[in-house]
């Protein structure tokens, strides 16, 4: 073999060395988890598994962007964009004043792919966690996606668009903000008092933890309302609504109530709401 030959090899060597080598380190920046990734065409769904057969829970179009955090065989583990849906059974969840947002009563309830309980798990929600409710379906709540909820998407759907995920979910949230944010609470307006009721004077309200009565015994005095671990008042009656309220914190309107000597007012409630 001629010199001249010999250089033409070694020197194609090198380029495919080369052109390999930084291929391999394309691939593998791609498979250094979590990073951002698109979707390569319209209607790219992320499904619940790693399989076709799997529910669809979101139809991604051209360029729609989502954090990969995960692979399994020829799937990447996604998760679930803000405006994905996904479904929580009612039993587990107090609506608030306008059923567009929810507390979550169970713990770690799963929040699933279809009204079902067959519907496949794609993530949980604990006590005390506010959902995002669009409609009610029979006995399931169709809601936005939760944080942690997490879905598949075919590796050959997607590209890599870079590692900067802190920026991207930043950009996500500023999206979500609304002009006026406000929190709505869970609210419960109660039912109006009978012409029976017991006399009552002075308007009050107050904000606190509500528990089960301490160390007094009342008649049909069975919560309070504790702040900075004092009593802030005790509640009359209702004590078929309240447990659902019991050790969050809330805010209670009523009306004391003469007839009680107590260290704390006693209340005849006009509404309670939860403080989220």
């Amino acid at each position: 073999m001629s010199m001249s030959l010999k250089k033409i090899v070694i020197f194609s060597f090198w380029c495919v060395f080369a052109l390999t080598s930084l291929m391999s380190n394309v691939v593998s920046a791609e498979e250094q988890f979590p990073f951002v990734a698109e979707a390569v065409s319209d209607n790219t769904h992320i499904r619940a598994g790693q399989s076709s057969d799997f529910e669809s829970l979101y139809q991604a179009n051209h360029n729609t962007q989502f954090v990969v955090v995960g692979k399994l065989y020829s799937w990447y583990k996604v998760e679930l964009p803000a405006d994905a849906v996904s479904f929580i059974a009612v039993k587990y969840v107090l609506p608030g004043a306008d059923n567009k947002e929810g507390l979550v009563l169970g713990d770690k309830v799963n929040v699933r792919a279809k009204a079902d309980i067959n519907g496949t798990a794609v993530g949980k929600v604990v006590k005390g966690d506010t959902i995002s409710i669009i409609e009610k379906k029979d006995e399931w709540y169709k809601i936005r996606s939760v944080p942690n909820s997490f879905g598949w998407v075919k590796i050959d759907s997607v590209k890599f668009v870079n590692q900067d995920v802190e920026s991207f979910k930043q950009s996500v949230q500023l999206a979500l903000i609304k002009p006026t944010q406000e929190v709505i609470p869970a609210f419960c307006p109660i039912p109006a008092k009978s012409n029976s009721a017991p006399e009552q004077i002075n308007k009050l309200s107050f904000i606190g933890i509500l528990e089960p009565v301490k160390d007094i015994s009342l008649e049909n005095v069975k919560y309070q309302v504790t702040d900075n671990g004092q009593v802030a008042c005790y509640i009359f009656g209702l004590n078929e609504l309240l447990p659902k309220f019991a050790n969050f914190t809330v805010k209670v309107e009523g009306t004391a109530m003469e007839k009680y000597t107590a260290s704390a007012p006693v209340l005849e409630l006009d509404t309670i709401k939860l403080q989220l």
